[in-house]
């Protein structure tokens, strides 16, 4: 499909949606901070198979399969064909751009959370274990060939059901529509939107892409 095909079935799926959680008039800026309410907003964004990407703090982005609650009861896991993507939802705010819909993003901006792998480093920003049925974690070594290690260092095969899964020690990340142009640049997955406020952000778009 070309870029025009491309964009001219996406962007109105996207500003569907976006009516669709809006129906009444389409606000500047609402934001949510309840988990239930983030939850339910972040189901909404995954309705529509592959209408946007989640841009991650550092770099990078992922298309989004669906959103399910984690068994951390102040997570929730987004998962991208089969890995697990889990974070503390703090604030999801939608900044609606009405003279450019397709330019119009959701950010979510997420607290702390302490690492439950081995690490040495104070900084960490993220971390990728295995994450086992019952909720707990192991060391990503050995994944690649269906392998853990048990206590006393012994390598056993990894149980079923054992997923990748990247834990993020906070950030900022922005829900986009793929086929808007700043979606489609390579400038929306340099982690932007973790260097700057809500409003530099914002600014920003509307100053560079609309």
């Amino acid at each position: 499909m070309c870029t025009q095909d491309f964009r001219g079935e996406m962007l109105p799926q996207w500003e569907t949606l976006l009516r669709k959680l809006f129906p009444i008039a389409l606000p500047n800026s609402v934001s949510w901070n309840r988990l239930d309410d983030i939850f339910a907003i972040l189901q909404e964004l995954v309705t529509t198979a592959d209408i946007c990407h989640m841009l991650l703090p550092s770099s990078g982005g992922i298309d989004i399969d669906r959103v399910a609650r984690s068994p951390d009861s102040r997570c929730i896991d987004i998962i991208d064909h089969g890995h697990i993507h889990t974070m503390v939802p703090k604030l999801l705010t939608c900044e609606i751009f009405k003279d450019s819909l397709e330019h119009s993003y959701f950010r979510l901006e997420c607290s702390s959370l302490a690492p439950e792998g081995d690490t040495e480093s104070p900084n960490i920003k993220d971390e990728e274990l295995v994450r086992l049925r019952d909720g707990t974690y192991t060391s990503r070594i050995g994944w690649d060939d269906g392998v853990t290690y048990d206590e006393h260092g012994y390598e056993i095969e990894l149980p079923k059901g054992a997923k990748l899964a990247t834990r993020y020690m906070g950030g900022i990340f922005v829900f986009v529509c793929k086929a808007s142009k700043f979606g489609q640049s390579g400038e929306a997955y340099d982690g932007l939107q973790n260097t700057m406020s809500a409003a530099e952000f914002r600014d920003h778009i509307r100053l560079h892409w609309i």
